[in-house]
């Protein structure tokens, strides 16, 4: 097993301290920061970003040979952490927890360590580990706040408004596939300079927000049990299949039979996976595409409509003026402006 003591301050120091303790080199651009895993702890790279409103945003993407142990201490900062579970699994606790906790796949564990309290998160030897994690410098995320904290709900004021580190907190999240899908867009996202800065803090706050309305829901009694991990997979399936066959889907039954569960569980699980009902989910995943294939302007608006497997150009540009604020025509001529310009 290998152990990395990192300190947690208000410098961008976790990723140059990791580097240090690896002996390898780290790259630096506009505030991201990144390294590569040597080859004598298996393959992989951990890339982060820490931004003025008090976000990080870090991934850790890698296939460990041992056991990998990170001790993070906090110093001035009393971070918040939200931790994603893509692959796999990872496990917490704090110093002084006699057990460790394992967070599953699609699953994400909110916490915040005491005052110098250590928190440890665990990776498994030769597994596939990835995760991302956001922290929070509370004091600096407060600030930032064109509002008054406490102006917000009174449970997600108690997450933020401790900025001193009083009090411990360890939240494990329900299963959620919409947070997989906002980070899969970062890790394929291949932009470079000012725009992915910008793009990756956009994508950090998207991140957030899904963990807080997890969160907020958390007190629904029973929730937690109505998909099991099983189920979770055969949602994704059903996700990647619809992602995959958009111009040519033919209604629910169809999609629960290619995933493997009733209609009634495929509902469910969508609506507490991507807080969307199937039918929700089929239209922004067509509108998404309809955006891509309008911008790179290879086909007129009928041939959008037939790869986007609809039968009625009416309807296409009535979901679209209502999503985008525009009609497809009107998004077409603005776009074909600004490249003549």
């Amino acid at each position: 097993m290998r152990n990395f003591k990192l300190l947690v301050g208000k410098e961008d120091r976790i990723i140059p301290e990791l580097a240090n303790q690896l002996g390898v080199k780290y790259n630096s651009n506009l505030g991201e920061y990144s390294l590569k895993i040597p080859s004598e702890l298996g393959s992989g790279k951990v890339q982060g970003i820490n931004f003025p409103n008090g976000v990080g945003l870090y991934i850790i993407r890698a296939n460990f040979s041992k056991q990998i142990e990170l001790e993070l201490t906090n110093d001035e900062v009393k971070p918040l952490r939200f931790i994603y579970c893509l692959e796999e699994e990872f496990k917490h606790k704090f110093e002084e927890d006699n057990d460790w906790q394992a967070i599953e796949q699609y699953q994400h564990l909110i916490s915040a360590a005491k005052q110098e309290q250590v928190q440890k998160l665990q990776f498994s030897a030769n597994a596939k580990t990835e995760i991302c994690y956001l922290e929070i410098d509370r004091k600096k995320f407060q600030d930032y706040l064109s509002f008054q904290l406490s102006d917000i709900e009174k449970n997600i004021y108690e997450l933020f408004a401790d900025v001193n580190g009083i009090k411990q907190i360890c939240s494990k999240g329900y299963f959620s596939l919409e947070i997989s899908n906002v980070i899969n867009q970062i890790l394929s996202y291949r932009g470079k300079g000012f725009p992915r800065t910008n793009y990756l803090g956009a994508k950090a706050l998207e991140i957030l927000s899904q963990m807080l309305v997890i969160y907020q829901n958390e007190s629904k009694p029973g929730e937690d049990e109505i998909l099991k991990k099983a189920d979770v997979g055969k949602i994704k399936i059903a996700s990647d299949y619809i992602d995959d066959n958009l111009s040519s889907l033919e209604n629910i039954p169809q999609i629960s039979r290619i995933a493997g569960l009733n209609t009634s569980k495929i509902q469910e699980g969508f609506k507490i996976l991507y807080n969307q009902t199937v039918n929700e989910y089929v239209k922004q995943k067509r509108l998404e595409k309809a955006i891509k294939l309008l911008t790179e302007g290879n086909r007129n608006i009928s041939e959008v409509v037939l790869e986007l497997g609809l039968s009625s150009r009416s309807y296409f540009s009535k979901i679209f003026k209502e999503k985008y604020g525009l009609t497809p025509k009107e998004f077409v001529k603005n776009s074909t402006a600004k490249n003549i310009s």
